[in-house]
Protein backbone atom coordinates (compact mmCIF):
# COMPACT_ATOMS: atom_id res chain seq x y z
CA UNK A 1 0.00 0.00 0.00
CA UNK A 2 1.55 3.50 -1.24
CA UNK A 3 1.59 6.20 1.45
CA UNK A 4 -0.93 8.77 1.41
CA UNK A 5 0.09 12.00 -0.24
CA UNK A 6 -0.13 14.93 1.89
CA UNK A 7 -0.57 18.74 0.69
CA UNK A 8 0.39 21.83 2.92
CA UNK A 9 1.55 24.95 3.02
CA UNK A 10 4.59 23.83 3.48
CA UNK A 11 4.75 21.45 0.30
CA UNK A 12 3.46 17.90 -0.69
CA UNK A 13 4.85 15.36 1.36
CA UNK A 14 4.28 11.27 2.05
CA UNK A 15 2.72 10.54 5.35
CA UNK A 16 5.36 8.19 6.02
CA UNK A 17 8.04 10.51 5.66
CA UNK A 18 9.10 13.38 8.37
CA UNK A 19 8.75 17.06 7.13
CA UNK A 20 11.82 18.54 6.42
CA UNK A 21 11.29 22.14 7.94
CA UNK A 22 13.57 25.38 7.11
CA UNK A 23 15.82 26.44 9.58
CA UNK A 24 13.91 29.37 10.73
CA UNK A 25 10.89 26.49 11.21
CA UNK A 26 13.15 24.13 13.39
CA UNK A 27 14.88 27.00 15.49
CA UNK A 28 11.33 28.15 16.75
CA UNK A 29 10.39 24.77 17.57
CA UNK A 30 13.71 24.26 19.01
CA UNK A 31 13.05 27.31 21.36
CA UNK A 32 9.60 25.95 21.88
CA UNK A 33 10.73 22.88 23.15
CA UNK A 34 13.60 24.08 25.51
CA UNK A 35 10.17 26.83 27.01
CA UNK A 36 8.09 23.22 27.43
CA UNK A 37 11.25 21.46 29.22
CA UNK A 38 11.72 24.32 31.96
CA UNK A 39 7.89 24.82 32.33
CA UNK A 40 8.14 20.60 33.23
CA UNK A 41 11.23 20.71 35.40
CA UNK A 42 9.57 23.88 37.48
CA UNK A 43 6.13 21.95 37.38
CA UNK A 44 8.06 18.54 39.19
CA UNK A 45 9.53 20.66 41.62
CA UNK A 46 5.93 22.73 42.25
CA UNK A 47 2.91 21.99 44.35
CA UNK A 48 -0.45 22.95 44.76
CA UNK A 49 -1.57 25.95 43.03
CA UNK A 50 1.68 26.70 41.23
CA UNK A 51 1.56 23.27 40.31
CA UNK A 52 -1.73 23.59 38.39
CA UNK A 53 -0.70 27.07 37.11
CA UNK A 54 2.56 26.06 35.08
CA UNK A 55 0.43 23.30 33.99
CA UNK A 56 -2.32 25.53 32.21
CA UNK A 57 0.85 27.31 31.09
CA UNK A 58 2.20 24.25 29.10
CA UNK A 59 -1.51 23.63 27.64
CA UNK A 60 -1.43 27.26 26.33
CA UNK A 61 1.93 27.34 25.23
CA UNK A 62 1.14 23.69 22.86
CA UNK A 63 -2.19 25.01 21.70
CA UNK A 64 -0.77 28.39 20.70
CA UNK A 65 2.28 26.96 19.12
CA UNK A 66 -0.15 24.22 16.99
CA UNK A 67 -2.27 27.49 15.98
CA UNK A 68 0.71 29.19 14.45
CA UNK A 69 2.66 27.01 13.57
CA UNK A 70 0.19 24.21 11.49
CA UNK A 71 1.97 21.62 9.67
CA UNK A 72 -1.89 21.06 8.05
CA UNK A 73 -5.37 21.62 8.69
CA UNK A 74 -6.47 19.50 11.33
CA UNK A 75 -2.94 18.06 12.24
CA UNK A 76 -2.20 18.90 16.04
CA UNK A 77 1.44 18.39 17.56
CA UNK A 78 1.08 17.32 21.38
CA UNK A 79 4.61 16.84 22.05
CA UNK A 80 5.14 18.45 25.86
CA UNK A 81 1.53 18.30 27.17
CA UNK A 82 0.29 16.53 29.87
CA UNK A 83 -1.39 13.55 29.78
CA UNK A 84 -4.17 15.20 31.35
CA UNK A 85 -3.60 18.41 28.86
CA UNK A 86 -3.70 16.14 25.86
CA UNK A 87 -7.30 14.63 27.24
CA UNK A 88 -8.29 18.17 27.16
CA UNK A 89 -6.75 19.08 23.57
CA UNK A 90 -8.73 16.27 22.31
CA UNK A 91 -11.92 17.18 23.50
CA UNK A 92 -11.38 20.44 22.35
CA UNK A 93 -10.07 19.42 18.61
CA UNK A 94 -13.45 17.23 18.66
CA UNK A 95 -15.82 19.82 19.14
CA UNK A 96 -14.07 21.96 16.89
CA UNK A 97 -14.52 19.01 14.33
CA UNK A 98 -17.83 18.80 15.01
CA UNK A 99 -18.73 22.49 14.32
CA UNK A 100 -16.92 22.29 10.74
CA UNK A 101 -17.85 19.10 9.44
CA UNK A 102 -14.48 17.27 10.03
CA UNK A 103 -13.77 13.78 10.38
CA UNK A 104 -10.90 13.03 10.84
CA UNK A 105 -7.78 14.97 12.00
CA UNK A 106 -4.14 13.82 12.72
CA UNK A 107 -2.69 14.26 16.57
CA UNK A 108 1.16 13.60 16.74
CA UNK A 109 2.27 12.38 20.09
CA UNK A 110 5.47 10.94 19.39
CA UNK A 111 6.76 7.64 19.79
CA UNK A 112 8.05 8.17 23.39
CA UNK A 113 12.07 8.48 22.08
CA UNK A 114 11.96 11.41 25.08
CA UNK A 115 10.43 9.62 27.82
CA UNK A 116 12.60 8.18 30.51
CA UNK A 117 12.06 4.69 30.05
CA UNK A 118 11.67 5.39 25.94
CA UNK A 119 7.90 4.09 26.05
CA UNK A 120 4.83 6.63 25.06
CA UNK A 121 2.73 7.74 27.58
CA UNK A 122 0.33 9.83 25.60
CA UNK A 123 -0.61 7.82 23.26
CA UNK A 124 -1.66 4.93 24.69
CA UNK A 125 -3.17 7.43 27.58
CA UNK A 126 -5.44 8.82 24.76
CA UNK A 127 -6.01 5.60 22.84
CA UNK A 128 -7.51 3.91 26.01
CA UNK A 129 -9.82 7.05 27.05
CA UNK A 130 -11.58 7.52 23.91
CA UNK A 131 -11.76 4.20 22.73
CA UNK A 132 -13.24 2.83 25.65
CA UNK A 133 -15.53 5.54 27.06
CA UNK A 134 -16.32 7.51 23.98
CA UNK A 135 -18.43 5.70 21.21
CA UNK A 136 -18.87 8.44 18.73
CA UNK A 137 -14.95 8.59 17.82
CA UNK A 138 -12.10 6.33 17.21
CA UNK A 139 -8.26 6.60 17.87
CA UNK A 140 -5.80 4.74 16.24
CA UNK A 141 -2.26 4.43 15.08
CA UNK A 142 -1.57 5.87 11.82
CA UNK A 143 -0.62 3.65 9.28
CA UNK A 144 2.56 5.24 7.88
CA UNK A 145 3.97 6.59 11.31
CA UNK A 146 3.30 5.11 14.58
CA UNK A 147 4.01 8.40 16.59
CA UNK A 148 0.92 9.53 14.91
CA UNK A 149 -2.91 9.13 15.91
CA UNK A 150 -5.29 9.29 13.79
CA UNK A 151 -8.92 10.84 15.30
CA UNK A 152 -11.67 9.84 13.65
CA UNK A 153 -15.48 11.26 14.21
CA UNK A 154 -18.30 8.83 13.79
Amino acid sequence: MTPKKVSTARGSYNSAEIILENPEFRLKKMFHQKELQVLHKMKKASTGQIKKDLEEEIYRKVVVWDEMNPKSPYYFDFHGLTKRGAVRYTKRIMASMRCNNVSEARIETGRGNHSVDKRPRIKPHLMAIFNQEWRKCSIETEEYHDGILMLRIH
